[in-house]
């Protein structure tokens, strides 16, 4: 791909300031970021037609890291890789408010114990002079997030907007191909919340399966 260090070695873009050039790397992160904020329309409103119900405490988890995960992709290098990951900060801010009102009413003590792990997490990953554990310890938190809304999605399949996971599939994957820099820093996270959503995708499918037959 012509991405800035290809370019740089040609000689008619020499003494051109590369961070202005328009490229594919960012070109397909713009477009990765677009696709998060309107893919998150479709379930604001089953949201507030009480169709679906995010899990509170997996959104606690997920605003905060979210924000953590931008922050080190970001100063890592991703730069492009990283407009997705910004906008999933705007856009689990907006479910974390409707989770207030509109969420989960049910949440057990393993919730709490996801939540507790997260806070306990978070320090190590916030003092750590290490970037590549730090993004490892983001990562192994978000997916604590995870498990109340694993645990919703097999209890009530229903309950659960299955476009959501396939559009985050998408946009992480435009996310993993725009980085500029790859290093475990800057693709571990996308690559990691891949494989979830791939998973989540064939688990709702396979629980609203087995509701339709019952």
């Amino acid at each position: 791909p012509w991405s800035r260090a290809r370019l740089q070695s040609l000689p008619r873009y020499a003494g051109l300031n590369m961070v202005d050039l328009p490229l594919i790397e960012d070109l397909i992160g713009i477009i990765a970021a677009i696709i998060s904020l309107l893919s998150y329309i479709p379930y604001i409103r089953s949201i507030l037609k009480k169709r679906t119900t995010p899990h509170l405490i997996s959104w606690i988890i997920f605003t905060a890291l979210s924000i953590g995960a931008f922050l080190g992709q970001w100063f890592n290098g991703a730069e492009a890789g990283s407009f997705v990951t910004a906008s999933m900060v705007i856009t689990n801010m907006a479910v974390l408010l409707l989770a207030l009102k509109f969420g989960e009413p049910t949440i057990y003590k393993t919730d709490y114990a996801c939540l507790i792990g997260a806070i306990l997490i978070i320090p190590c990953w916030f003092y750590t002079h290490n970037d590549a554990l730090a993004m490892f310890l983001i990562t192994a938190v978000t997916y604590l997030g995870f498990l109340p809304v694993l645990r919703k999605i097999w209890t009530k399949p229903s309950s659960e907007h299955l476009s959501i996971y396939a559009v985050s599939l998408l946009k992480f994957s435009l996310g993993l191909i725009a980085i500029e820099h790859y290093n475990f820093e800057t693709s571990f996270y996308p690559a990691a919340l891949i494989a979830i959503n791939l998973f989540l995708i064939a688990l709702v499918w396979a629980r609203k399966k087995v509701s339709k037959r019952s």
